[in-house]
C-alpha cells in the first residue's frame, strides 16, 4: 500500500469519526461545556423504562467548537459546567450510562433543562 493510500484511509477515518459525534450531538437532549467551550460532552436518557442518561457524545478543542455549532444549529440544549464537562470527558466513554458518582450532577443538568424548556413553552 502507498503512503498516499494509507493517508485518504486515515483521513477518510478521521472525517467518519468527526461525522458520528456531530450527530450524536444532533440526538443529545443536553450539551454541557466547560467555560471556554473546549470540552463538550452531550448526553441522552434512555427510553422511559430506564430513564438513565448516558454520554452520547463527547469532543475536545477543535472537535468541540464544531459540536457547540452543531449543537446551537439545531437548538440543543447547552448548559456551562466545566468541572462536569471535565470529569465526564475523562471519566466516560462514549455509549457508557454515567456512574453513580457523577448522576446527581448530571441530573442537576437535567433538572435545569426541563424548567427552562418549560418555561419557553
Amino acid at each position: 500500500m502507498k503512503k498516499t493510500d494509507n493517508n485518504s484511509l486515515l483521513e477518510k477515518q478521521v472525517s467518519e469519526r468527526i461525522n458520528d459525534d456531530l450527530d450524536g450531538v444532533k440526538e443529545a437532549d443536553v450539551i454541557v461545556t466547560n467555560s471556554d467551550q473546549t470540552i463538550v460532552v452531550g448526553f441522552k436518557k434512555l427510553p422511559p423504562k430506564y430513564n438513565a442518561p448516558f454520554l452520547i457524545t463527547k469532543g475536545a478543542g477543535c472537535l468541540a467548537g464544531m459540536m457547540m455549532e452543531t449543537a446551537l444549529n439545531n437548538g440543543i440544549y447547552i448548559c456551562e459546567n466545566s468541572a462536569l464537562a471535565r470529569m465526564v470527558y475523562y471519566c466516560v466513554d462514549i455509549c457508557e450510562l454515567i456512574p453513580l458518582e457523577l448522576l446527581m450532577l448530571v441530573e442537576e443538568v437535567y433538572a435545569q433543562f426541563y424548567s427552562d424548556t418549560k418555561k419557553t413553552r
